[in-house]
Formats: structure tokens, sequence, C-alpha cells
């Protein structure tokens, strides 16, 4: 609203637009104020501005891959000291967001819808809490749909491909795409991403750091152990 008042304010006036809108002119002046005059926004706000930013800066160096969760972990490493909620908060406020209990549901409607509403069909997927819902599992066992899913470390479940696979394509093909114009751009994004994933990219089953930075703890550990004994 204030942005709007911007850019027809040379046209019609602050106070004539503010008649017509449900805001004050004091109302827009203060937001002026204060975004010329970040110092004198509420401690609260400045926090914000803050752990935005690095939200952000966290966002784009993992090509928009992480959740809340691993947002949270990557900030306390850096030495941050933020709550989880109001990174969540934060993230909903401007859009930041992976996939949700909204997005699955959609594909599961799109999928009953496509298949003319079949019986007995069996839906597998991981223990992501969006396939855990109530929504989502309530909308399956409305459809006649049976749950299948996959226990948390079971080998049988293919569960380390299926991972992997799955973060592939999630992490590399649907987010980036859009920006490629040959199979070359894929090979290099590909690269790229190997060299992330185990270098840099924090992973929750090793107490969120990278495979690199884990493998070097042990070894270091290793050779601490050894020169103890």
């Amino acid at each position: 609203m204030v942005n709007f008042i911007d850019d027809y304010r040379g046209s019609y006036g602050v106070e004539l637009i503010c008649r017509v809108l449900p805001i004050a002119p004091s109302t827009y002046y203060r937001a002026q104020d204060l975004s010329k005059n970040p110092h004198k926004r509420s401690l609260r706000r400045q926090h914000d501005d803050y752990y935005l930013s690095e939200i952000k800066r966290i966002w784009q160096d993992s090509k928009c891959r992480y959740g809340a969760r691993k947002f949270w972990q990557q900030m306390k490493a850096d030495g941050l000291k933020v709550a989880r909620c109001t990174i969540e908060r934060l993230m909903r406020q401007h859009g930041l967001h992976r996939m949700n209990t909204d997005l699955v549901m959609a594909a599961l409607n799109q999928s009953i819808t496509d298949r003319n509403n079949p019986k007995d069909v069996i839906h597998h997927s991981d223990r992501g809490v969006q396939y855990l819902s109530i929504r989502y599992t309530d909308k399956m066992k409305d459809s006649g749909v049976i749950a299948s899913v996959g226990t948390t470390g079971d080998s049988y479940d293919n569960a380390l491909a299926e991972t992997v696979n799955g973060l592939y394509k999630s992490e590399v093909i649907h987010y980036l795409k859009q920006n490629w114009t040959g199979v070359n751009d894929v090979e290099l994004a590909t690269l790229e991403w190997v060299d992330w994933f185990n270098k840099t990219r924090l992973h929750s089953t090793i107490g969120y750091v990278s495979p690199f930075d884990f493998e070097k703890r042990y070894y270091d550990n290793f050779i601490l152990s050894g020169i103890a004994a």
C-alpha cells in the first residue's frame, strides 16, 4: 500500500489517496520515516531485518534448497542465536518455502483425478511431515488409497538411493532447469551439486554438518585418540 501511494502521490497527493485507501496519512509518513531511518525501527524489527538478510544469503547459497530446519542449523553454525520459530515466520512472510502440505495435496488430488478415482492403489512415500499430515492421510483414506510409508533407515526400502535421487531432482533438476539451454548445462549443474552436497550441504543424520566436515572430524578424533594412547 505504501508503494502504491509512492507511485501516485505526485498525481493525486497523499491525503486524497488516503481518503480512499484504509490507511491514515500519519501511518504512511511513519512508514516512510522508518524506511529512511532504519535505526528508529523497533528492536524486534531491526533483528528481523538482520535475520532476513542472513536467511536470504543462505537461501541463495543453497540455491533455494534448504527448509527452516536447516536454515536454523546453518545460522547456529554461523554463530547466530535465533529461534527456529522466528526463521519460520520470516520465511512465511517473504515467501521463502519449499514443499509443504498444500503442494503435495495438490499433487495427490491431481493424481486421483487423472486416474479416475482409483481404489485400493498403494501410495508409497518417505516419512516427510507433509505426507504424514492429518489432511493428507485423511484424503488418502477417503479416496480409498492405501498408504505405504518407509521406515527410518530401512535398507530394504532403497532409502539411500531414493533419498539421493529425490534430492538431486528437487535441488537440481526442478530448481535449475529453466536456466538451461543444453546437456552441458545439466552436467555442470550436476557437478556443482555433487561438490556442494559433499563439502557444504548440511546433513541431519550426521549432526547437521557436511560429509566433508564429518569425515574430517572422524580422522581428527582418530589421530587425537592415537596420541592419547
